[in-house]
């Protein structure tokens, strides 16, 4: 058995990209991944993404049994203000941590 983690952490950069087919989009995220590619994956995804989820599938509060638990924070939201080609860079930061009580 390897070393035990319990979460991560990243900053990734904002944009507001143009896309222009229907079904093309844009997107940034970190993935928190167990198990292997099989029966057993788990996996937990944040970031953000251009097309609104129209032509990627349901990730949001828009999907039928999609639980929110925190009430501070936007889920589906736009961010603002974003980054801009040889202009202002902004980020979001994004934590996954589980919580282990004893």
């Amino acid at each position: 058995m390897g070393d035990q983690y319990y979460g991560a952490k990243a900053s990734l950069n904002v944009w507001a990209l143009h896309v222009n087919n229907p079904n093309e989009f844009s997107l940034s995220q970190m993935w928190v991944i167990s198990g292997s590619f099989g029966n057993d994956l788990n996996t937990i995804e944040a970031g953000w993404q251009t097309d609104a989820y129209q032509a990627t599938g349901c990730y949001s509060l828009m999907c039928s049994g999609f639980v929110q638990t925190n009430n501070k924070i936007a889920i589906g939201a736009a961010i603002s203000p974003t980054s801009s080609y040889n202009g202002g860079q902004f980020d979001i930061s994004l934590l996954v941590w589980k919580v282990i009580f004893f």
